[in-house]
């Protein structure tokens, strides 16, 4: 169960799972959230309905609304699940987590050590708690370097119904702009890119963006950010956790808190 069947770090997640799956004659149903609370619910009690043997989840983990006690009970009723890269607090059984705050910092550094003091991040809403710890991962980077990141400088599309571009136009047109903008998601990403563009602006001579879970954008700029976990390793990971539980039923281990320590940087 993913939340977004179009990101591309998603579809390499769900990859890995299968071919990790297929090597023990396990088949995968794929289910897309869409990041809605209710259509995650009902598709779990489908695939209960299925008697699946067992869920690997990228939960819909929003601060006031989450299914954490249906997948609590899932848990407790027998059926393994495995929650893969976003946390959701309370819940008792396996996890694969990305610790994000370790490549932020070294992506900073860099940043900085290249003459960077000005930023920008642009997102999608704060809703989901991975993105908050990102924003404030990136505002200790900051600081730990002399640096402050403009609250004005923090920029959400989530909101737009017109146009992502016109707040990060805004930003870019600020008579001290920043040079180096941080697009948490690919579709950050690639509104970044185009209004880079329109603003007459250039990747990576007027603005260096830095992408998180996209792997291909950037490249047509002459550079990349290498960056690791990829998600083939996380969904490997994750399908390997799930399958020790199906392969041996009768164990009753510990439910396992397994965190990736994340390396970011920028390749030219």
């Amino acid at each position: 169960m993913i939340p977004d069947i179009c990101g591309t770090f998603f579809n390499e997640v769900v990859y890995a799972v299968e071919k990790a799956a297929e090597a023990y004659g396990y088949r995968v149903l794929l289910c897309n959230s869409d990041n809605n609370v209710e259509k995650e619910r009902s598709a779990i009690e489908e695939l209960l309905s299925y008697k699946v043997g067992g869920l690997v989840i990228v939960p819909v983990n929003f601060l006031t609304d989450n299914n954490l006690k249906l997948i609590n009970d899932v848990w407790r009723g027998g059926t393994p699940v495995v929650c893969v890269d976003r946390e959701l607090p309370g819940f008792e059984g396996d996890g694969v987590y990305i610790d994000n705050e370790p490549g932020l910092h070294e992506i900073i550094d860099q940043l900085v050590q290249q003459g960077h003091s000005r930023f920008a991040v642009i997102h999608e809403g704060i809703s989901l708690p991975i993105e908050q710890f990102r924003i404030h991962s990136i505002d200790t980077a900051l600081q730990n370097n002399g640096l402050v990141l403009r609250k004005d400088f923090i920029v959400d599309i989530h909101q737009e119904t017109v146009s992502c571009a016109v707040p990060i136009h805004r930003v870019l047109q600020d008579p001290e702009p920043p040079t180096a903008v941080l697009a948490l998601s690919s579709t950050a990403t690639v509104s970044a890119v185009c209004a880079i563009y329109s603003c007459g602006r250039k990747i990576p001579d007027d603005v260096l963006l830095v992408g998180f879970d996209d792997f291909h954008t950037l490249d047509a700029f002459g550079y990349s950010v290498e960056f690791s976990p990829k998600p083939l390793e996380l969904g490997t990971v994750a399908a390997r956790t799930l399958l020790r539980r199906l392969e041996h039923p009768g164990e009753a281990n510990a439910a396992q808190r397994i965190v990736l320590r994340t390396c970011m940087q920028i390749k030219k």
